[in-house]
């Protein structure tokens, strides 16, 4: 005995849960990279405030939570190039550690008054830093601090992956609900 059989037909449902999941997975992505880039960069904007902070001609304690680059900014009346400020930095360990200029254009406001990165240093320890400034300058204040290039850079680096990897998780979902109904 022959049994013949009804050929199958698809109802199209798998398809559209897979897609509408898709679509999910996407959008929840781009939303939450979105927020991580606001956010990043909003902490950012914030950082200036955290700053070590002394007048020019003074010194400052500053404390580095760990090793790698830390800059230091001019805030106030015009821009002193960092070889103008007779800055001298030592490490934890009592070592000299070499201050470069600045290589970008980096600026902040920070309560009215415009900061500008004039130097960076790599700090090879974690620890209290004691900088110091044998320039003469009145109103003139030496901030230091993280590369808020960097951060904002990487904070944007950051939320373009989970972009991709949200797009491509989609898009993965999108194909394998294809291939699914297919079958």
């Amino acid at each position: 005995m022959t049994t013949v059989s009804a050929p199958y037909v698809s109802t199209g449902q798998p398809v559209r849960i897979g897609n509408m999941l898709a679509v999910l997975v996407v959008v929840a992505g781009l939303a939450v990279g979105v927020v991580s880039a606001v956010s990043g960069v909003l902490s950012a904007l914030s950082a200036p405030a955290q700053f070590d902070r002394a007048m020019v001609g003074e010194s400052v304690t500053a404390t580095v939570p760990k090793t790698g680059p830390v800059v230091v900014y001019v805030e106030g009346s015009g821009r002193i190039p960092v070889q103008n400020l007779g800055l001298s930095v030592i490490a934890p360990s009592g070592a000299a550690v070499a201050v470069r200029p600045y290589a970008a254009t980096l600026q902040y406001d920070y309560e009215g008054s415009l900061g500008t990165a004039v130097g960076t240093f790599i700090a090879p320890e974690p620890g209290g830093y004691e900088i110091a400034s044998t320039a003469v300058r009145t109103g003139v204040v030496i901030a230091v601090g993280p590369d808020l290039g960097t951060w904002v850079i990487d904070a944007l680096r950051q939320a373009g992956l989970l972009c991709t990897l949200a797009l491509v998780a989609g898009l993965s979902l999108a194909a394998a609900s294809a291939v699914m109904s297919r079958r």
